[in-house]
């Protein structure tokens, strides 16, 4: 199913788009490409041409790999991580939720190269803390390039994009010592599903 929505323009038009409730990329791999290209849910305003990229709540499934995420808006992030929001999950414990349109895309990724997120997240926790940066910092995980596994980072400099390479050994020494860290603060919290991110315990999540 899908709905019409009627988003504002920067000419001040009003567009029509199509916003599917839920998409399955076994079904639809067009639509896994675009969510990768960052065309996913963008409409051409008819007026002016411009290019709008609005978020919705969306759930992406692949029922071949057993894969649910559901997005929900960077706008909706206080709120879900306050405890206000009703998006729910089909199965809370294997099922992600996705907080804006560039961890849909790390999300979609991580799965497809068959990584534990729970992992990749401690990876960038540790990434965070090594910055020490006053200015908020945004990690998200690329790729995995041969032994490595790339990471960029956003916000250390301005309009610059940090990039490291991370051992794929220190993923495997983290994936040995999973269990024991679930135990502890702050992974306990960080990385309970449904929302699995170091951003959990954010300036957000204490207002």
């Amino acid at each position: 199913m899908s709905e019409q929505r009627q988003i504002p323009c920067y000419c001040d038009n009003l567009v029509e788009i199509e916003v599917p409730e839920e998409v399955d990329l076994a079904s639809d791999p067009e639509a896994e490409r675009s969510i990768r290209e960052g065309s996913f849910l963008s409409v051409l305003c008819p007026k002016c041409g411009k290019l709008l990229k609005p978020e919705f709540p969306v759930r992406i499934l692949d029922s071949r790999a057993g894969i649910e995420l559901f997005l929900i808006p960077e706008l909706e992030r206080g709120s879900f991580l306050l405890g206000k929001s009703a998006y729910r999950l089909r199965d809370p414990q294997q099922g992600r939720i996705v907080i804006g349109y560039p961890e849909l895309v790390e999300k979609l990724a991580i799965l497809r190269e068959g990584l534990d997120d729970r992992v990749v997240e401690t990876i960038k926790f540790y990434l965070d803390q090594k910055a020490q940066s006053d200015e908020s910092l945004q990690i998200l995980f690329r790729a995995k390039s041969g032994d490595k596994l790339v990471f960029h980072l956003m916000g250390l400099r301005k309009d610059e994009v940090g990039i490291s390479n991370i051992p794929f050994s220190l993923y495997e020494t983290i994936q040995r010592e999973l269990a024991t860290r679930l135990t502890q603060e702050p992974f306990d919290l960080l990385l309970a599903p449904p929302y699995v991110s170091y951003q959990k315990a954010g300036p957000e999540a204490a207002e």
